[in-house]
């Protein structure tokens, strides 16, 4: 896990203002795909890095459920 929070460090992240929804959207450079939202730049950015390291995590229990099924 303490490997997996170092990495989410790494990336890089871009948040941007939704005028219309009034909310902050992040998203990491990394992995487009994975977005989080927030009141503020702070709370936007705190979800999206919980959204990296969740998947992070996953990835890594693919992995290792599939070295256990070869």
């Amino acid at each position: 896990m303490q490997k997996i929070k170092e990495c989410v460090k790494l990336y890089s992240y871009v948040i941007s203002y939704d005028k219309n929804d009034k909310i902050y959207i992040a998203s990491c450079v990394e992995f487009p795909t994975l977005l989080a939202h927030g009141k503020t730049e702070k709370l936007a950015l705190k979800e999206i890095k919980k959204v990296v390291t969740e998947t992070l995590k996953w990835m890594e229990e693919d992995i290792t459920h599939k070295e256990r099924i070869l």
